[in-house]
């Protein structure tokens, strides 16, 4: 009977304590900052009051560690927001283009950060997107029919295709400066001479 031995991977305990233990800070400090509106919420009376978020992210420093810089956790703070910013963009494009490619796990305090929408969503904010309607080619029987597809095309979408229009014209190789047109001109002027 003979079995062979398995191998078993182990986690540095340390490493695993310390990530569980970066993890409860980073949600204890998105949580102090959920609490004070004036830190994040641009319509807040308290916004423009750079006294009191000065002595907001002060008491916010004193609590995560005593005799601690308020810019070091602010810095910590726009870190984690920036990632989950990021994050939120990979999956926007993702799903723009159709890509079936896997994503990087999920963030594990980017939930935590869902009180920020409530600031673009709060009316202030907001603002309509107009719809335009675009005529695309007919595909199959209804070509044959002469019958045209109208497709709703969000104004995000229908921007972007005009800026990525833009970009491939400029970056035509077609695309000549005046200075080199001259001189291709006074060239081919030159060897018709």
């Amino acid at each position: 009977m003979d079995q062979e031995p398995q191998s078993i991977i182990l986690f540095p305990t340390t490493e695993i304590l310390a990530s569980t233990h970066r993890m409860r800070r980073y949600i204890k400090l998105i949580d102090l900052y959920e609490k004070h509106e004036c830190l994040w919420n641009q319509f807040s009376k308290d916004f423009f009051n750079f006294e009191l978020r000065n002595k907001i992210w002060s008491e916010i420093a004193e609590q995560m560690k005593k005799n601690s810089s308020p810019d070091t956790w602010k810095c910590i703070l726009h870190s984690l927001r920036y990632n989950v910013e990021i994050e939120r963009l990979r999956e926007q494009e993702a799903s723009f283009y159709n890509m079936r490619v896997e994503l990087a796990p999920k963030l594990v305090y980017a939930e935590k950060f869902k009180f920020l929408k409530r600031m673009y969503m709060g009316g202030h904010a907001t603002m309509k997107v107009p719809h335009v309607l675009v005529r695309r080619p007919a595909v199959g029987n209804g070509e044959i029919l002469n019958r045209k597809k109208e497709v709703r095309e969000s104004y995000y979408t229908s921007k972007l295709k005009s800026l990525e229009s833009l970009r491939n014209s400029r970056s035509s190789l077609l695309c000549l400066t005046p200075e080199t047109y001259r001189k291709l001109n006074m060239s081919s002027a030159d060897v018709a001479a």
